[in-house]
């Protein structure tokens, strides 16, 4: 997959619009980190507000988050992202700002881009011997690298996000797109081999997305540890609600956080989320507040 063609489906992810479509969802979401940054004000001690895959901040208002807090760090594992976000609220160059680039599986872009690579390269030299069953078979080997990888990421979560190290920790809309670029760039090879080679024969998705569910439901319980210790008051947890169709990676981060919620006080807020008008994709996403009052 060339350089030009994996930015190409990178591009697809950023939504149009998204900033404007999303102003009443980021001013509820930004009001309720700052009602929990008031929350614990200790008598003029600085407040620092950890965002864990903030990306472009469309979900938070930057400019007023500085406000109520002292020092903010931003960790994504897109930098280009990262900046992009500084800039379109004033904020490039802000020395209380931190931008952190660091993944929460442990899988960066280039681990993503060897995978459809050694995919790409396999199928052409196969070419016509090609079957949807070995293609299948093929992906899953390639994945075994990704999930090795990802299953060692405890340590490494430790070091990207030390216990303790912020007031107040936000974590919105990111357990669902852990593993979705690699799932969308695996789609689109997929289609192309079929229809270039397989003569319009489907290659299923299904078996690399039970191989992903496999892996959200083990690594999710270890991010939401890492995220729920990294707080010394309170930790914010948003996760898309869908009882029909619920969605892969937040109904596991769900799920988790019913354990959670049988030892730590916690705050729910239902705000609608906009995600992306023009394709009709709307939800409800729930912003759970669980309380860990370390300086308490």
């Amino acid at each position: 997959m060339s350089l030009s063609a994996f930015q190409s489906i990178k591009n697809e992810f950023i939504i149009e619009n998204a900033f404007r479509d999303w102003e009443e969802y980021r001013r509820q979401v930004t009001d309720r980190v700052l009602q929990e940054g008031r929350r614990f004000d200790h008598a003029g001690a600085e407040r620092e507000l950890l965002i864990v895959g903030g990306g472009r901040c469309n979900d938070v208002d930057l400019t007023r988050l500085i406000e109520g807090f002292d020092q903010i760090r931003i960790l994504d594992t897109d930098l280009e992202a990262m900046q992009s976000g500084l800039h379109q609220y004033g904020l490039t160059g802000s020395g209380r700002i931190r931008l952190q680039k660091a993944s929460l599986t442990g899988v960066e872009e280039a681990d993503i881009r060897s995978f459809f690579e050694n995919l790409y390269q396999w199928a052409i030299a196969l070419n016509r011997s090609i079957t949807a069953d070995r293609f299948i078979e093929r992906s899953l080997e390639e994945f075994v690298g990704i999930s090795r990888k990802t299953r060692a990421l405890s340590s490494e979560l430790l070091r990207s996000i030390p216990p303790e190290s912020a007031d107040v920790t936000l974590c919105i809309g990111v357990h669902s797109q852990l593993f979705t670029l690699l799932s969308y760039c695996w789609e689109v090879l997929a289609g192309n081999i079929s229809q270039t080679i397989l003569h319009g024969v489907r290659i299923p998705e299904d078996a690399l997305h039970a191989a992903i569910r496999e892996l959200n439901d083990e690594i999710i319980p270890t991010i939401n540890n890492s995220l729920i210790l990294s707080a010394r008051h309170c930790v914010l947890i948003g996760t898309e609600y869908d009882m029909e169709h619920p969605v892969e990676g937040a109904w596991q981060c769900q799920q988790d956080l019913m354990q959670w919620k049988k030892v730590l006080e916690f705050h729910d807020t239902k705000i609608h989320w906009p995600f992306y008008i023009a394709g009709g994709k709307e939800y409800e996403m729930i912003l759970t507040s669980l309380y860990t009052d370390r300086d308490a």
